[in-house]
């Protein structure tokens, strides 16, 4: 007993020390500072009104970053050049870099971006750093020497040599584009891969929606939540209340804050730990050690507020892009100046909910206690941009956290009738890791019980392709397949599920399939109701597509309007029309007679070949066979 006791401790005493150097080199996010990498477009590419969109996000982006961050500014062009000093985003520095934003000119045509991205992250190599956030302004244009073998090369050399390296080395990129032109799909990939936000903005409002994405990727820092009557709380422990109003041109109410005391607070009142800045788009306050108790906002609600040093909420297993599956979900932990909150009694007296916000909805979430953790299921996740608002209420504070994210699934089928009456599947697809020049699609079409055929895809701009459906009527099986090139020279396929589907199709209803990475269905779809091509036809159409048929009509898929046959037998299918905006394909009436003489010439001839002998013969045939 003694001696395994010596063994166990000579142990412990060899294991601890190689144990504590493990977990010195694990990384807690709480404590690493920011680190943003602005990188501007300063070529002629850009018009002077998106240039300037642009000059503005750079301000508002320099001057919202806490002070504690790391941050650098770079232009490029024909060269890349260094406007801000890499290094603390203290006042000082944030002054100096809000001048040069505002003095930024356009210089030549060129645009040399992987020049620009390689010198912005020239320590991604460095296994001492933390994540790193670039941010590239930009149209999209790219240029090298001359002709497209430079260009291309250029852009080969980014997406397989660069981007390849950007999660191992812990950098993500988020791309604004300001136009349509340009290589836009290039910057799209490179964010995606990287896991960070890409946008497409026409506006200074969608410019600044921008900037506070990239806040909320790379601070990810709780929010007080404000009632209706703008009052929040504010807990012991917090080191900086930030507060930032987006001003409109027509804005013109002065934000002010109560403190608990019951000092008035505005961006005349001198702050003794703080500042209250007052640009040309934006108003942002930075309160000190802010006082504990109750806060009140007067006036117009600011666009974010932020608390930093309290606590901070992280969520693992999401990235900015997300392909969604039956087991999407997001794991919510709370950390206390850089350690994870693991006492099971706090916990317990908190209340975490999560909601997922898009466009048009929101939606609750179910959260469940994993561990230390919470676990937020997403049930139905839709393709488009979303942001996962999370809430915890606790007896003193009341925090949020809104984490901006895009779903994208790798295959989008829509399937509808063409001009022609025929039906047409346009297929989207969308994976970072693939060379989309390299994709072809073709989907495999099959009539039980015939063998099923296979059909290429017209490739069409930006991941679409067009496949016709040769079938024309009846239930037939379409599956889809994607093959072609990664990025990293591999081979790529994905083949969908084959899907059951019924021609003709429902005029004027488009048939949308979602397919996740494996190729399995996300959800069976709801036909949409496409809007009418024509006021008198739409108006038939659409009622054909709204009503319920009558049990003693055809079903709706076997139903076929067309515009011969409606002129042809308007008079015939009244009594129809009257019951159901559907109109039924009459037969001619001399198609009929001839059916009826055939059918009737066929029963004599049948009757005349079996017809009963006479008795004489009968009996006449019975006297020979006796002789």
């Amino acid at each position: 007993m003694v001696k395994f006791s010596f063994v166990t401790l000579i142990a412990v005493l060899c294991v601890a020390p190689i144990c504590a150097v493990q977990a010195a080199k694990m990384p807690v996010p709480a404590l690493l500072p920011v680190d943003v990498r602005i990188v501007v477009d300063v070529s002629t590419h850009t018009p002077a009104a998106k240039f300037d969109m642009n000059r503005q996000g750079l301000e508002l982006l320099v001057q919202s970053l806490p002070d504690s961050a790391k941050a650098g500014v770079w232009t490029f062009a024909h060269v890349t050049r260094l406007v801000a000093n890499y290094g603390p985003a203290d006042m000082l520095w944030k002054q100096i870099a809000a001048i040069h934003a505002r003095n930024l000119k356009q210089t030549s045509r060129s645009s040399v971006l992987a020049d620009a991205l390689r010198v912005a992250t020239w320590d991604m190599l460095d296994s001492d750093r933390g994540v790193s956030h670039v941010v590239v302004f930009s149209d999209g244009h790219m240029s090298k020497g001359r002709g497209d073998k430079h260009v291309d090369k250029t852009r080969d050399s980014l997406l397989q040599e660069w981007a390849a390296q950007l999660k191992l080395a812990r950098v993500v990129v988020h791309t604004v584009v300001t136009g349509e032109e340009g290589d836009v799909d290039l910057l799209r990939q490179i964010a995606h891969l990287s896991g960070g936000t890409h946008q497409r903005v026409d506006n200074i409002e969608q410019m600044q929606n921008f900037v506070l994405d990239v806040l909320q990727f790379a601070q990810l820092q709780p929010q007080a939540v404000v009632d209706d009557s703008g009052r929040f709380q504010i807990a012991p422990g917090a080191e900086v209340l930030s507060l930032m109003w987006l001003r409109q041109d027509a804005d013109v109410i002065q934000p002010t804050l109560l403190r608990p005391d019951g000092t008035r607070l505005s961006r005349y009142t001198p702050l003794e730990k703080g500042r209250w800045l007052l640009a040309e788009r934006f108003e942002m306050a930075s309160i000190e050690e802010p006082q504990p108790g109750w806060w009140q906002v007067m006036g117009a609600q600011p666009q974010k507020i932020a608390v930093f040093g309290e606590i901070d909420i992280l969520i693992e297993g999401l990235g900015s892009t997300v392909v969604p599956s039956v087991e999407s979900s997001a794991l919510i932990k709370l950390y206390s100046a850089g350690e994870h909150i693991e006492n099971t009694d706090f916990l317990d007296l908190l209340s975490v909910r999560a909601w997922l916000n898009s466009e048009d909805e929101r939606v609750s979430l179910p959260v469940d206690r994993v561990g230390t953790g919470f676990e937020a299921f997403f049930v139905s996740l839709q393709d488009g941009s979303h942001d996962l608002e999370v809430q915890i209420i606790a007896p003193t504070f009341a925090r949020q956290i809104k984490y901006p994210f895009a779903a994208t699934n790798p295959i989008k089928v829509e399937i509808v009738e063409n001009q022609a009456g025929e039906a047409v599947a346009w297929v989207h697809f969308s994976h970072a890791d693939v060379d989309y020049r390299s994709v072809k699609s073709t989907a495999k079409v099959r009539k039980p019980p015939k063998v099923g055929s296979l059909v290429p895809g017209i490739k069409l701009p930006a991941g679409l392709w067009q496949i016709p459906i040769n079938e024309t009527e009846g239930i037939i099986e379409i599956s889809f397949s994607m093959s072609g090139n990664s990025l990293n020279k591999k081979g790529y396929f994905l083949k969908t599920r084959p899907i059951t589907l019924t021609l003709p199709l429902q005029e004027n209803v488009k048939h949308v399939y979602r397919f996740d990475a494996k190729g399995n269905l996300i959800a069976r779809p709801e036909p949409i109701e496409l809007a009418p091509v024509s006021s008198n036809a739409g108006s038939a159409q659409g009622l054909a597509s709204t009503q319920d048929p009558a049990p003693s009509q055809l079903p709706q898929a076997a139903i076929r309007t067309s515009p011969t046959s409606n002129a042809q037998g308007a008079s015939a299918t009244s009594a129809i029309s009257a019951t159901s905006a559907t109109k039924v394909r009459l037969l001619p009436l001399w198609f009929a007679g001839l059916i009826a003489a055939i059918n009737l010439g066929l029963g004599a001839l049948i009757w005349w070949m079996f017809r009963c002998a006479p008795l004489g013969f009968e009996l006449r045939q019975g006297e020979i066979e006796a002789t």
